[in-house]
């Protein structure tokens, strides 16, 4: 439990650090390895998804911190679900319908295949994009995937079982 004590006793040390340098130096030098191993040992990995943003009509990307599944395969599916999941922010457009569903997901040899329910080809829920920009969308994913996992030269969509058309 923190107490007045505590949080006083902890103020004065700022202060005398902050009066001798060297010592506030080895202390963020301490304080930073510490942070450092912690992020290490939680087994987070830092993935990246460009979103785009219609009400400033620009992309931006966001940044999510996952668990490492200890397989190739599974960081890519659960880093395909996040996709699903759409953006975080209120006012971005999500790559696919938020009701699509992953049917279906594997990776062989340096191909990822990944399979969504038919949802995924309506235009995304809030924004009402047009029904040509889903080729688009599934070509940013896969960009977020190569991006995201070096050695994966190519990402094949299908939609209920039935492969989807490569945009150019």
């Amino acid at each position: 439990m923190i107490t007045f004590k505590t949080v006083a006793w902890y103020v004065r040390c700022v202060i005398i650090l902050m009066q001798k340098p060297i010592a506030c130096l080895i202390c963020m030098g301490f304080l930073s390895i510490i942070a450092l191993g912690d992020y290490r040992i939680s087994g987070l990995v830092r993935r990246t998804i460009v979103f785009y943003s219609p009400k400033a009509e620009t992309k931006f990307v966001e940044e999510r911190f996952v668990a490492r599944t200890g397989s190739r395969a599974d960081d890519i599916r659960v880093f395909a679900e996040e996709v699903a999941l759409g953006p975080s922010e209120w006012d971005a457009a999500p790559l696919i319908d938020r009701s699509a569903v992953l049917e279906s997901f594997f990776v062989r040899e340096n191909t990822v295949y990944i399979g969504f329910s038919e949802e995924a080809v309506l235009p995304p829920a809030p924004v009402g994009m047009a029904a040509g920009d889903v080729q688009h969308n599934l070509r940013s994913i896969e960009r977020d995937i190569k991006r995201n996992f070096r050695g994966i030269k190519a990402v094949r969509f299908f939609i209920r079982g039935r492969e989807m058309p490569r945009a150019g």
